[in-house]
């Protein structure tokens, strides 16, 4: 039997909240479905300061998490790197993982500030940066050295010195 609304002491004693029942929870926001619950980005992989010598190859992974899942962007110097320039690449991978990759390194050209921005619309943008620095290659002369002792002859390498540059 569905009771009326005359019988209803709730509705007649003006008694009535509309949030005791399920569409108005709803409705005023206190009970939102999970699926439309957005939080802001927040990155959860920095990445991390690197050396690299000149012509290797220079990786900074950020990974970021929110609702909806955010985008990241690399920047290097404060202005966004671009996927074209050809020595630099960006990976994006599953669970909000981005890579930047730069190969081969150039001295005076790479060494640099690079941040990672993660944003996703709800709240403010986040970043974490870290700086890459390139060192020059370094060559090593090495004189050969032949001794004989009881008729077998052995050579020994030894390091003579570096030539930087």
């Amino acid at each position: 039997m569905i009771p009326s609304i005359r019988n209803n002491t709730n509705i007649n004693n003006n008694n009535y909240n509309k949030s005791n029942n399920n569409a108005g929870s709803w409705l005023n926001g206190s009970a939102l479905p999970s699926k439309w619950s957005a939080y802001p980005p927040e990155i959860i992989k920095k990445p991390q300061n690197q050396g690299v010598r000149v012509g290797g190859v220079a990786s900074f992974y950020c990974a970021a998490r929110g609702d909806p899942p955010p985008s990241i962007v690399w920047r290097k110097n404060g202005k966004k790197v671009s996927g074209t320039q050809s020595r630099y690449t960006v990976l994006e991978q599953p669970g909000g993982v981005s890579i930047l990759r730069i190969e081969p390194v150039r001295a005076g050209r790479d060494d640099a500030p690079y941040e990672c921005v993660a944003e996703n619309g709800v709240g403010d943008a986040v970043s974490a940066d870290a700086t890459l620095t390139i060192y020059e290659a370094k060559s090593f002369v090495f004189v050969l050295l032949s001794a004989q002792i009881n008729n077998q002859k052995e050579v020994e390498a030894v390091e003579s010195g570096g030539g930087g540059s």
